[in-house]
């Protein structure tokens, strides 16, 4: 849980929305002991909706974006 209050990528301006984004990162070492590969689980959409950067794209959506985000 956090708040948005610096640039993000550079090119989204603050919004001062809380937000809430959860991510899984998963690596696998190599007989070396180096990362030999890196897998993520994330919600990318949910994050952008809480940034107000995408938004519904008709009013019907909106409730069920809004209690999709978290």
């Amino acid at each position: 849980m956090g708040k948005h209050t610096g640039n993000f990528f550079s090119f989204i301006p603050p919004s001062g929305n809380k937000i809430c984004y959860r991510a899984v990162h998963v690596f696998t070492i190599g007989d070396d002991g180096k990362i030999s590969e890196h897998k993520a689980i994330r919600d990318d959409l949910a994050l952008m909706y809480q940034l107000g950067v995408v938004k519904a794209t008709t009013p019907q959506y909106e409730n069920f974006l809004k209690g999709w985000k978290g």
